[in-house]
């Protein structure tokens, strides 16, 4: 009888070990599921805090709608949203109103809910995690707008919602209210196959485009809508984003740049390098598309590192954020550049690697396949340009 009292311990020994190691396992596999769940809840409301921080001059009601429709589409319930405005200090001891976004998200668990059978109860049946960010204004910017306007954007029926995009980009950027006085400026260097400064005759067939067409950096909110307008997307063959890098280059760094001031460039385009036959490209003389795919390239790396910026009174050294827009297209796109070789004198590659190797990184390239997501890649690049997340 004894012994088989010893066997019984044993078994309600073992039992309650196989509880224990039970939980134990739960704890670990809820709280990675738990640690995801964060992460992906503070990756989703980092963008609705940068446009909430870029609509908080305009008051809190309409950062908080500009939360909210960031937080829609990643898919994030706005009534889960907390915003309030917060006093964030910047360089040099001032300080700057921002915006503090909280949110929770709760999930259910799988093995910790065996903790209700050691009494635990319905503590152990979910778990609720917390994020927060906040953003502030950002300061100054200097943005060039490198809008493709050649023939296939009139064709597709594209130049029209380009041009919608880039108007809404001046609006956000250089309101009508602060024309004249904003601390943000944009330029207008729109490409074809290349520039003439004549307006005819010295490219020949190509899609030449006047010099005449460029807008430099202004904060002039009908100077830029005037540019933006006077697009037409016609023209002959040829599509060279060397030289259309080449002319954003020149604008980025000339006398109107700031050296104080945050630098981007914006590429919306509908396809990758195309040679005219019959072109004079300057220093983008490509004698094929792939040898215009190297010049691009290299160009987009002169603007991101601020080097060669060529004439006296440009700024270098800037680091400079390059946004493409690949539209009629849809991704994913490469997550990382694949460059050419050192020695390369042409670089065959596909479109979607030359435009993730002109993106600054993968997050700033965007597909537009249609339309409206041409509309929400534009709302996205301007919740990120006038703000910074300050944690």
């Amino acid at each position: 009888m004894k012994e088989i009292n010893q066997k019984g311990q044993a078994l309600i020994f073992i039992a309650l070990t196989f509880v224990v190691l039970g939980l134990f396992v739960g704890l670990a596999i809820d709280g990675g599921r738990a640690y995801l769940l964060k992460a992906d809840l503070a990756r989703k409301i980092d963008p609705a805090a940068l446009a909430a921080a870029a609509k908080i001059s305009a008051g809190l009601s309409a950062a908080q709608a500009a939360a909210c429709n960031s937080a829609k589409m990643n898919g994030l319930d706005c009534t889960g949203l907390t915003v309030t405005q917060v006093t964030v200090n910047t360089p040099g001891g001032g300080s700057t109103t921002g915006i503090r976004i909280s949110a929770t998200a709760t999930m259910s668990t799988g093995f910790m809910h065996l903790g209700r059978l050691i009494g635990c109860g319905s503590v152990c049946d979910s778990v609720t995690v917390a994020a927060s960010a906040v953003a502030a204004p950002g300061g100054s910017v200097d943005l060039i707008m490198n809008l493709d306007d050649t023939a296939s954007m009139q064709s597709s029926g594209w130049i029209g919602p380009a041009k919608n995009g880039a108007n809404a980009l001046v609006d956000a950027i250089v309101p009508a209210s602060s024309s004249g006085s904003s601390t943000a400026k944009a330029s207008l260097v729109p490409f074809r196959g290349c520039y003439s400064t004549s307006g005819s005759g010295s490219c020949e067939n190509c899609q030449e485009y006047s010099a005449g067409a460029i807008v430099s950096l202004s904060n002039s909110n009908t100077t830029l809508h005037s540019g933006i307008n006077a697009l037409t997307g016609n023209g002959g063959s040829g599509t060279n984003l060397c030289e259309g890098l080449s002319e954003a280059r020149v604008k980025l760094f000339d006398l109107n740049s700031r050296t104080n001031a945050q630098k981007f460039v914006v590429m919306l385009t509908d396809a990758a390098s195309n040679r005219s036959t019959s072109a004079s490209f300057s220093n983008c003389n490509g004698s094929s598309n792939d040898q215009l795919n190297l010049y691009a390239y290299k160009e987009a790396q002169d603007i991101k590192n601020g080097t060669n910026v060529g004439s006296t009174g440009q700024q270098a050294g800037q680091m400079v954020t390059i946004f493409v827009i690949f539209y009629g297209s849809s991704g994913p796109a490469p997550a990382n550049c694949t460059p050419p070789s050192s020695s390369a004198t042409s670089w065959s590659t596909t479109p979607l690697n030359l435009g993730r190797c002109i993106a600054s990184s993968a997050a700033e390239m965007y597909f537009a396949p249609t339309p409206s997501d041409l509309q929400a890649a534009f709302a996205q690049i301007i919740s990120r340009l006038p703000v910074r997340l300050v944690m």
